[in-house]
């Protein structure tokens, strides 16, 4: 089992859905700010973070279309590039795909599992993992301390060892 963040299936739709609607004028440096955040995303999801995907081919195909605008062919100086303007039909390729990509997102998203777990008690995921001893009343430590001597060290974690000792 996996532990899943679902802020990151958040953070994801609302850095592409604003390159889902028709891009205005924009230069090569413009684009390569606005999509720095979504390069990095995207990259993350060909890599299976926060899952994996069973179609890639949208993503890189978003991929592609970023880095078919942002390509500088006359190896100017960044300051230049900031102002070199990018053809409308590459803006249009960066929200077309990014349009087919939300979709394709949006049908796979509901296919996935995601389990909430009440966090009472030793219901509580952190309890379970930070203090698993917890899962015993005192009337039961006695008893196993009794039966096998003391139960609980299998519970306790070992000393952190930052010394290699």
């Amino acid at each position: 089992m996996e532990r899943v963040n679902l802020q990151s299936f958040y953070d994801l739709g609302s850095i592409l859905h604003p390159f889902t609607s028709g891009q205005e004028e924009s230069t090569i440096g413009q684009i390569l700010v606005r999509t720095l955040e979504l390069r990095t995303n995207l990259q993350n999801l060909l890599e299976g973070r926060p899952i994996k995907l069973r179609n890639e081919q949208p993503v890189q195909a978003l991929l592609d279309a970023i880095a078919q605008a942002t390509e500088n062919p006359e190896k100017v100086g960044f300051e230049e590039w900031w102002d070199i303007k990018i053809d409308a039909m590459k803006l249009y390729n960066i929200s077309n795909r990014a349009s087919r990509l939300e979709i394709i997102l949006s049908n796979e998203f509901p296919l996935f599992h995601s389990y909430l777990i009440a966090e009472e008690g030793l219901e509580s995921v952190d309890t379970l993992i930070q203090n698993p001893q917890n899962a015993f009343n005192l009337d039961t430590i006695k008893l196993l301390e009794t039966i096998t001597g003391t139960p609980l060290e299998d519970f306790n974690p070992p000393p952190h060892d930052f010394f290699g000792q």
